[in-house]
């Protein structure tokens, strides 16, 4: 509106448009919108299903995360399970830009979002749990992949780890490229809120299983890998927020009987591997509770033997170790691995970095992330590492003049400007 109007006081009087003219824009406001509708038409519908329960403190965060994707053709379904912490009134909030949405009792997470599936008439499906939330061009990333591979069935892509309140806690360095071997007998290598696929294939292999209750994701990787190709796409699609009262977090000993059951229903090979894979990090999970040395220390080496019984998993460690990094970290693992890395810093901080290089006499002082230095957008690391979880999970940024003296002015300038 400003530069409209900057534009008119600016020009002749012969050139300002009558005021009859100026009533046409009303016209040209109807066929824009109508060019938009025509657009849509011809993209490729994706229909997108949150399924929320009891979840207000995340959810208005969340469906914001949809509706501000930058792609248009977008169906958005929520389906509540009768929640009575004031999420109905976030989602009446949005009422006008839901396709869907219905607030009653389910019988649990599988159920509602098989729901939300039977409602959907996109090409294209995903579900977006409550808590999670998209990068801003997640959904055009898929449709482009969708679009240039004819036969996909199965897309999905990079992720991080998120607290409570939105911050970054580290990436999920987990993810491998498309393997089916590994899919159906070693590790649930796909984050859930990143991948997308194909409605037809998703009818066809017959929705999620609702007696899974923890492993419904990975149980339906299962099935449509099997029908159709799977992409990987090395970008960051979507944040999952990771904090104790997750179902992954508590699911304990029954998550662990449905990864059995799963590994029964879809396994290749005769070893339970997978089983033995998380029964040995739910073993460590447990152990590192403790306050007791001594106990962490004995968990650490029980999940080391549980681990042994599956000789695959520890020449898999071996030979693919050097494919698992993302973004330079690599991830949880017992066989530790040695040497540097290069950590790509996210985009907000190579942001930030930029605006400060800018400012500083780069032949005086130089600036440091977690104590070591920055080199371009990117920092690296020479000590031995083992964990992503090891490493701060907050940045502190610190500057240095050429005598290793640490700036103290610009330090306050830097938490003045991003309230770090």
């Amino acid at each position: 509106m400003i530069s409209k109007n900057n534009s008119l006081r600016n020009s002749k009087i012969s050139s300002i448009p009558n005021p009859k003219q100026r009533g046409n824009q009303n016209i040209f406001l109807f066929l824009k919108k109508s060019k938009i509708r025509v657009i849509q038409y011809f993209m490729i519908k994706v229909s997108i299903i949150t399924p929320s329960f009891n979840q207000a403190s995340f959810l208005e965060e969340c469906i914001k995360s949809v509706l501000n994707q930058d792609y248009p053709n977008i169906e958005y379904i929520i389906i509540d399970g009768g929640s009575t912490d004031g999420s109905i009134d976030i989602i009446k909030k949005y009422n006008d830009k839901l396709t869907y949405w219905i607030s009653e009792p389910d019988n649990g997470q599988s159920h509602a979002i098989n729901k939300g599936f039977k409602k959907a008439t996109g090409d294209i499906v995903a579900w977006l749990n409550s808590d999670d939330l998209y990068f801003p061009d997640a959904v055009s990333t898929a449709v482009k992949r969708f679009e240039e591979i004819p036969d996909l069935t199965l897309f999905y892509g990079d992720c991080v780890f998120i607290d409570k309140n939105g911050s970054f806690i580290r990436y999920f360095t987990e993810v491998e490229p498309y393997n089916q071997d590994r899919l159906l007998n070693f590790s649930d290598y796909i984050m859930q809120p990143t991948a997308f696929f194909s409605r037809e294939k998703l009818v066809e292999v017959g929705y999620l299983d609702e007696s899974f209750h923890y492993v419904m994701d990975w149980d339906l990787w299962c099935k449509l890998c099997k029908v159709g190709q799977v992409f990987y796409e090395n970008k960051l699609i979507a944040a999952n927020r990771d904090y104790e009262t997750t179902k992954t977090n508590t699911g304990g000993i029954e998550r662990l009987k449905e990864i059995w059951s799963l590994q029964n229903k879809h396994k290749t090979n005769f070893y339970h591997n997978a089983f033995l894979n998380y029964l040995a990090a739910e073993i460590r999970t447990t152990f590192e509770k403790s306050n007791i040395k001594a106990i962490r220390f004995s968990g650490k080496y029980l999940a080391l033997l549980t681990l042994c019984l599956s000789p695959k998993n520890i020449i898999y460690s071996k030979e693919n170790d050097h494919k698992r990094g993302l973004y330079g970290f690599k991830p949880n693992s017992l066989i530790i691995p040695q040497g540097k890395a290069e950590i790509h810093l996210p985009q907000i901080w190579q942001e930030i970095i930029f605006v400060f290089k800018e400012s500083l006499n780069e032949e005086q002082k130089h600036i440091f992330i977690n104590k070591t230095p920055v080199n371009e957008n990117f920092i690296k690391i020479e000590n031995d590492y083992s964990s992503t979880q090891n490493l701060q999970k907050s940045i502190l940024i610190e500057i240095k003049d050429q005598t290793g003296n640490y700036c103290k002015g610009e330090i306050e300038k830097i938490n003045t400007l991003y309230q770090l």
